[in-house]
This record gives structure tokens, sequence and C-alpha cells, in this order.
């Protein structure tokens, strides 16, 4: 897996978006959200809400302040992956611009199925971000050493972003628990928001209580796409 998969644009093209502004409507620039507006190449088309949800969630981050934690739902091939990933390349690429040290990093779970994995990868995309080298593993070592050598490099950052794919194939919610009360537990002084995306709409229901309460009711739902959202 690469990285660095979250495409981050060209901060210099992004001076206009409606990310960059703190107060106000978030469409200062209402023709970067409308159906054909293609960004980086990748043609998002009909998901203009979604992408707003995603867009007032995870807007603290340009600013340094804590994004939201959310859990995406919708059936495959809906947008929810590529809504996540486009909304956070455009928070990284402001935040830049504001001196704001923030991390992005994606997981699918369809390939990083242990919570193992899953840290291991959120702490080499940390890695490849930040200006130290730790020299992580590839293998040898658990999980909770994963996350001690990410909770290092956040040590320099001021937010992470983590967006975590298919996290209903982890089996369990020890991930959520662990990135969204790491502030809580004194791991890190790090602003952390998690973008869970999952295509059962039951997996919140299955959560421990404590993930529950990180959470809150922040719960969105990608509907199909149907001849309605088209222009």
């Amino acid at each position: 897996m690469p990285n660095d998969p979250i495409p981050t644009p060209d901060p210099e093209d992004l001076a206009d978006d409606p990310l960059t502004k703190r107060n106000g409507s978030i469409f200062a620039r209402r023709e970067l959200l409308r159906i054909g507006y293609v960004p980086d190449s990748d043609r998002i088309v009909g998901r203009d809400a979604e992408i707003k949800d995603i867009e007032e969630l995870l807007q603290p981050g340009v600013f340094g302040d804590q994004p939201g934690h959310a859990i995406v739902y919708g059936k495959t091939g809906s947008g929810k992956s590529l809504v996540s990933r486009h909304v956070t390349g455009r928070v990284r690429a402001i935040a830049q611009t504001n001196d704001v040290a923030l991390i992005s990093a994606y997981i699918d779970c369809d390939q990083a199925n242990t919570i193992t994995r899953v840290a291991r990868s959120l702490s080499q995309q940390a890695e490849f971000q930040s200006t130290r080298s730790l020299n992580i593993p590839d293998k040898g070592i658990g999980s909770s050493e994963y996350m001690d050598y990410l909770y290092t490099l956040l040590d320099d950052a001021d937010v992470l972003i983590a967006i975590i794919d298919e996290i209903d194939k982890l089996g369990d919610d020890e991930i959520l628990f662990k990135l969204s009360r790491a502030e809580e537990s004194g791991k890190t002084d790090c602003y952390i928001g998690v973008v869970a995306i999952s295509n059962k709409i039951e997996y919140y229901e299955n959560l421990d209580e404590r993930v529950k309460s990180s959470f809150q009711d922040d719960e969105l739902v990608f509907h199909p796409y149907d001849a309605g959202a088209n222009p």
C-alpha cells in the first residue's frame, strides 16, 4: 500500500476554497461543489450534500482545531471513500498554507484486515509525512508498538485525520477506541479526527459504549446514485 494514498492538491489552487473560510457560508465558492467539478482529474458527480457534510466535519483541522469523528455508511460505489479522500486532501493542502501540521492517512481494511496492520499503516503513513525517520519495521512487532510509533510522530503534528475504510472487516472497534480516546488517555496532544467507513448500517449498534460516546451521533449516510443526482 502506498505510504501517501490521499492526494494533496497544490495549495495555490485552493486559495479561494470554501474550506479556507473560518466564518460565513461554506459555499463561498459554490463552483467548487457543483456536480461537474473535477478535483485533480477525479470527477465527483452528484455528491454535493455528502461533500458538504464531510467538509463541515473536517474543516476545523484547517485551522489546527479538533476535527470531528463520523461513521459513514453507504452501498459499494456510492462515493464514500472518494469524497472522504477528496475533502481530506483539500483540508491537508489548506492547512499547510495556515502553517498547520496536518497528517492524513487512508486505511483499507479489506487489505489491512487486522488491528496490527492498521496500526502499522497509520504509523508508516505518518512517518512518510513527517520530518522524522523512525525506521518503523514492516513486521516483528504488535499493534501497541506501532501505535507508540504513531504517537511519537504526532508529537510534531497538530492534527491527524484518519480514514478507515471497510472498518467492519476488522471484527472489533479497538482501533476506533485507541484513536478517538488518544488525547484523553494522554497518548498525544495532537487532535485526531476519524472517518470510519462501512457498508453495514448496523455497524454502529455493535460498538462499545465508550466508542459510541466518542462518535456521538455523527453518522452520515451516502445514498445510492440515481437519476436525480445527475446534472
